[in-house]
């Protein structure tokens, strides 16, 4: 029987440094790390807890995945016109749609935008990606705003659609993977 519980010493620690200087970042990393001026550097303490590269999650592996979310968006990422922080997008993930076509569609969204960032091909989803963006427009999701898409409506129907196909992708079902 596999133990799953977890010992002090095996808890996932993760770091994230903004090198802001250039050259050689010393201290108690004895120069170990160097970065030109502005680079960013993800380290996590057990790389085994890290997901696969090159191969897709969905967006319930996200949603429950908060430090590999943040590491993965350094800044922002947009949906539609608006840019959200990855904080704001880990509470996204964590909305219910609750016949919300808006969120079905930023779930995911987000999944394939993710699975981007960390590695997996979407140039098969670019068309889709580029008219997921087009729909939400201007809308800002919940619970970081108020935006609500009947389902039922023509735009509606529309996002439920390229949702479909996205939550295709990150379920592995196009040419891309899904991660072990």
């Amino acid at each position: 029987m596999k133990n799953n519980s977890v010992s002090p010493t095996r808890h996932l620690i993760r770091f994230i440094f903004t090198v802001a200087i250039a050259g050689t970042l010393g201290g108690a990393l004895g120069g170990a790390l160097r970065g030109p001026a502005g680079t960013s550097l993800a380290f996590a303490g057990d790389p085994s807890q890290q997901p696969p590269l090159g191969c897709t999650l969905t967006q319930g592996f996200w949603k429950n995945h908060e430090p590999e979310v943040l590491a993965l968006v350094p800044g922002s990422m947009n949906l539609g016109s608006t840019a959200y922080t990855a904080a704001e997008l880990d509470s996204i993930l964590g909305q219910a749609v609750a016949g919300n076509a808006l969120l079905i569609l930023a779930h995911q969204l987000i999944a394939a935008q993710l699975n981007d960032l960390n590695g997996a091909d979407v140039s098969g989803i670019a068309a889709d990606l580029a008219n997921a963006n087009s729909l939400i427009g201007s809308l800002v999701v919940p619970p970081i705003g108020a935006g609500s898409v009947d389902p039922s409506s023509v735009l509606g129907q529309q996002m439920v659609t390229v949702a479909a196909t996205l939550d295709n992708f990150n379920n592995g079902n196009t040419s891309v993977p899904h991660c072990p």
